[in-house]
């Protein structure tokens, strides 16, 4: 269930912004739902631009938090990488 107050800034803005632009429709509702779930929490938000380049899709994607199973999987990955190149080094 969202407990607090969430932004999500877009990547790489340093610039001066300000509120005021209230939209009103059921996307709280289908990140609170998605959270409560798969229980994990939404950290980002992707909008793409339509095939035509033009205008935004009308397709948003919720980026989840990793799972603590495909972090260790990436952990270990990362660790096998790094033996890996320890062992054709150090010949």
């Amino acid at each position: 269930m969202l407990e607090e107050k969430r932004q999500y800034w877009l990547d790489g803005f340093e610039g001066v912004c300000e509120g005021g632009l209230y939209i009103r429709n059921n996307v709280a509702l289908a990140i609170d739902g998605m959270e409560a779930k798969l229980d994990r929490k939404v950290v980002a938000i992707t909008i793409e631009p339509n095939s035509d380049g033009n205008a935004p899709s009308w397709n948003i994607e919720l980026m989840l938090e990793a799972s603590p199973k495909d972090v260790l999987k990436s952990k270990n990955d990362i660790t096998i990488t790094a033996l890996k190149k320890e062992t054709t080094t150090s010949d």
